[in-house]
């Protein structure tokens, strides 16, 4: 509240120095300057602050009538500043440090020349131009915390070795992607995955690993995050683990429910699942194999051939998929990811699904399906009742299918409320877009458990900001290609 009162009561000195034609070109820059610090102010940010006290003193400078009508109001938000610094508790990015110094000193030198030279011709463009060229040089300053669209071998590693050892969250495989952050517990043996998409440090699922740690995991995530400038939001969280981000204050939402499918009980007798079995029959009697490789198990030039689908698949396409699927059907040497092959009579592959491995085989997820699309329909139909099958040999437990997001809304077992009606209306006429009702209906086919997973996010006023950042992240949408404009922003 503090900050958010401070932004505000910038802005209206900011705006009042705009409007003042007495000071000039120069002094209503500065006055533009302090109303765009509005955002980074209210969100706590450490340096704002010092630019705004920085500019409220430019902007005395520029006033050659300064009286106690300026003066007292400028002081004023100076000390007041220097009370509220407390409240400013996100740092800025130790790798843009170095240019403060360099803004500060085109200010001053704009400043200079306008004070020096008060009512020449070339003054006002001089310091024009240094004026903006400070503002400029001060906005990447300003910038939140940034980070590299991945993380270090050694962490990755570290992860990796902790999904492999004690996992149990289906999603869990799918924190090992390439893009992905990791926070750590000070022992080092539970973390967060997570990315910072536009200043949203996005989390992916539930912390994993030593579950006793996890409340003073998530809360020194929250603590990291808010002194890095970066706004949390949660996707994918488990009905089990979501009270961690609740504890923190933080809402929840509702996004969908996770198809899980027990081996050991799934059939395909019964008149329920007979389109699939005929599915499965018509592909064994074209001569159709399936088989079932790990990553070590695949040679280079078997993963070309995936990777050949898979590009043939998405036909231009970006990947879409974060909390819920790698960045990528491609084989990683980095991982150990399942495959399900499908092989036509002439032993050329035709199809895959790729598989997410949970813990010690406690479970598999799955990331994505693709297929040649010369191969017949059912293909796969055919994979998941294969992959059933071998599951169910291989004692495990659990296997996670397609992710139906509002899937409670798109089929709804009860009446609903107005709000959920009106959403619902919504997500009927966009989710085409995003195949939500036939992800749902292909997934029902299977007789799966459903299991719900929600989103947690700091208030109401920040879920825009969220839901945007997990848009880019998901690559359901992207920004315009711009010089600065890069996703690990």
């Amino acid at each position: 509240m503090v900050a958010v009162t401070t932004a505000m009561i910038v802005v209206g000195f900011g705006a009042t120095q705009m409007l003042a034609i007495e000071n000039g070109a120069a002094g209503t820059l500065v006055g533009a300057g302090l109303v765009a610090l509005a955002a980074p102010l209210a969100r706590g940010r450490r340096r704002a602050l010092i630019a705004a006290a920085t500019l409220v003193v430019a902007s005395l400078a520029l006033d050659a009538d300064a009286s106690a009508l300026t003066i007292g109001p400028a002081a004023a938000m100076l000390i007041g500043m220097a009370f509220a610094t407390p409240a400013f508790r996100a740092t800025g990015d130790p790798a843009t440090r170095r240019l403060l110094v360099p803004a500060a000193t085109l200010l001053a030198v704009g400043l200079a020349a306008d004070l020096a030279h008060a009512g020449g011709a070339l003054a006002h463009p001089l310091t024009v131009t240094l004026v903006l060229a400070a503002a400029l040089t001060a906005f990447r300053a300003l910038r939140p915390w940034r980070t590299s669209a991945g993380t270090g071998s050694a962490d990755r590693g570290h992860a990796t070795a902790i999904v492999a050892r004690s996992a149990t969250d289906t999603l869990a495989p799918f924190a090992l992607r390439s893009d992905k952050r990791y926070h750590f517990d000070e022992a080092g043996t539970s973390f967060l995955a997570y990315r910072v998409v536009c200043g949203v440090a996005l989390v992916s699922g539930d912390p994993i690993g030593d579950s006793t740690v996890f409340p003073a995991l998530v809360s020194d995530f929250a603590t990291t995050a808010s002194r890095r400038g970066w706004l949390v939001g949660v996707l994918g969280a488990s009905a089990l683990r979501v009270h961690l981000w609740r504890d923190l204050g933080f809402n929840a939402h509702y996004t969908g429910d996770e198809a899980i499918v027990d081996p050991a009980k799934f059939s395909l007798e019964g008149r329920a699942i007979r389109k699939v079995r005929q599915s499965v029959s018509r592909l064994e009697r074209e001569g159709y194999r399936s088989e079932f490789l790990r990553t070590t198990e695949i040679s280079d030039e078997l993963a070309r051939e995936l990777s050949g689908i898979a590009e043939q698949w998405l036909g231009g396409h970006s990947e879409t998929g974060y909390s819920m699927a790698f960045n990528g059907a491609g084989v990683d040497r980095a991982r150990e990811d399942l495959y399900a092959i499908a092989r036509d009579r002439d032993g050329c592959v035709r199809g895959f699904l790729h598989f997410g491995i949970v813990g010690m085989n406690e479970a598999i997820s799955l990331s994505s399906m693709r297929r040649d699309r010369a191969t017949p329909n059912g293909l796969n139909e055919y994979l998941i009742t294969q992959t059933l099958a071998w599951a169910r040999e291989e004692k495990i437990a659990r296997v996670s299918l397609n992710f139906a997001a509002f899937a409670l809304l798109l089929d709804p077992p009860a009446a609903l409320d107005p709000v959920s009606q009106l959403e619902r209306r919504c997500l009927t006429r966009f989710g085409e877009r995003f195949q939500l009702e036939r992800l749902l209906s292909f997934s029902e086919k299977f007789s799966p458990t459903w299991t719900p997973r929600y989103a947690a996010y700091p208030s109401l006023a920040t879920l825009p900001r969220i839901a945007l950042a997990a848009m880019l992240a998901e690559a359901y949408v992207s920004l315009p290609r711009v010089p600065w404009n890069r996703s690990s922003r």
